[in-house]
């Protein structure tokens, strides 16, 4: 109900309540999305409470206005992890090319928490920019598996065929949900090298890694691939 966006900027920008109450304010006001609460909750990315911070990056990021992006990045790298990968998050949902750079600075910091090198990853994707393609192969080495998995997803959306030999390589990677997210990030390039990268999963010791293959080449391939 969208009366009650103003009761809950109030509510928001109260320091006297505590602070879960302001956090749930946060959190109800992004899913209002009215753009009535951008202002206040960019004001909240430096409350002293850091679940007020994260919960209003997190709006921020349902609500999907470009004017916060700005803010968001200016607070990145000041936040706590939790915060920080909130943030990261935010700025993936709203989509908006100046966000590039600063999610391949986090990416690359191996200083950063995994899960928010992870949801950068995750961001850089959902944007789709190809100035992050050399960021995320680079990603691929990294020794935790949920960035490489976030990594490989990532490059399978931006389609970019630079991606094409460093996904073949990663069929080989030791977790096997890197290996199928890699298989589905080959199935979205256009590039005749997939094909044998694909046909190379057949053969994968995991049967979901071997699934993905199967009916990833049943689409591109057809019946080129149907003997093996």
């Amino acid at each position: 109900d969208l009366r009650a966006v103003e009761p809950l900027i109030g509510v928001l920008e109260n320091r006297e309540k505590k602070p879960h109450v302001r956090m749930s304010a946060a959190e109800a006001l992004g899913r209002m999305g009215d753009s009535r609460a951008v202002e206040p909750l960019v004001a909240a990315l430096n409350d002293q409470y850091w679940d007020v911070r994260g919960h209003a990056a997190e709006a921020l990021g349902r609500i999907r206005n470009p004017s916060a992006v700005e803010p968001l990045i200016a607070v990145l790298n000041d936040m706590d992890p939790l915060s920080q990968r909130q943030t990261v998050k935010a700025l993936g949902r709203i989509n908006d090319l100046r966000a590039v750079e600063p999610l391949i600075g986090v990416l690359e910091n191996r200083e950063k928490k995994p899960h928010v090198r992870m949801s950068a990853a995750e961001a850089l994707g959902r944007i789709g920019d190809s100035r992050a393609v050399e960021s995320l192969v680079a990603a691929l080495d990294d020794p935790y598996w949920d960035v490489r998995a976030h990594a490989v997803e990532a490059l399978g959306r931006i389609g970019d065929p630079r991606a094409v030999e460093p996904l073949i390589a990663t069929l080989k990677d030791q977790d096997a949900t890197v290996r199928g997210n890699a298989v589905d990030g080959l199935a979205k390039i256009n590039d005749p090298r997939v094909l044998e990268g694909l046909s190379a999963a057949l053969t994968d010791k995991s049967k979901t890694v071997r699934k993905k293959a199967a009916r990833a080449l049943a689409v591109i391939a057809g019946e080129d691939f149907g003997e093996r």
